[in-house]
């Protein structure tokens, strides 16, 4: 080999000992620093944020692209994430406390997979869910104890509203379809 070869393999060699652990480091960082910035779920908006015509409820986009609606459930307000991939209300531990349920976490069953794994949670029936003026009982859901940020609206209470049209930043539910 020629003397020029070893001194670009040396070269080659100590730019890979340099750079690949900071590329990792950096790589790792970055995502840990994208991780801790995800801001909680906003705060329930104004009222410009939710209307209802006749039947139908208006939701507009959040900043954080999502959909927020506070409905009623056995009576108690509570601020939920409008979920069209959820099969099933569900409600954080809190929000269920606040709206007196109970459950006991001997039952605590997978209710679900997310991203980091099972999901244990509580099956239940809610007796009573309401937005805008529409109201449904005997709604199938789930109390899931920890780890659930926000509780869901899910596909057991969206899927009888009869009408669920997403325009632009404008959700419309409920109405005729």
């Amino acid at each position: 080999m020629k003397p020029g070869n070893f001194l670009w393999l040396g070269f080659a060699a100590a730019m890979f000992i340099i750079f690949v652990p900071r590329a990792h480091e950096h790589a790792t960082s970055r995502y840990q620093r994208v991780r801790a910035e995800v801001p909680p779920p906003p705060p329930p908006s104004s009222a410009k944020a939710l209307a209802w015509y006749a039947d139908e409820t208006v939701v507009n986009r959040e900043p954080d692209g999502h959909f927020y609606a506070d409905a009623n459930v056995e009576g108690t307000p509570i601020h939920f994430l409008i979920d069209t991939g959820a099969s099933m209300v569900a409600l954080t531990g809190s929000d269920a406390s606040s709206a007196g349920l109970s459950w006991d976490d001997d039952h605590l069953q997978i209710v679900g997979q997310g991203a980091s794994g099972p999901i244990y949670g509580v099956p239940a029936t809610l007796d009573k869910v309401s937005l805008g003026d529409f109201t449904r009982h005997d709604v199938a859901a789930v109390i899931v104890p920890s780890g659930l940020p926000v509780s869901l609206l899910g596909q057991s209470f969206l899927s009888q509203m009869g009408k669920l049209d997403i325009s632009g930043d404008r959700m419309t539910l409920g109405g005729t379809p």
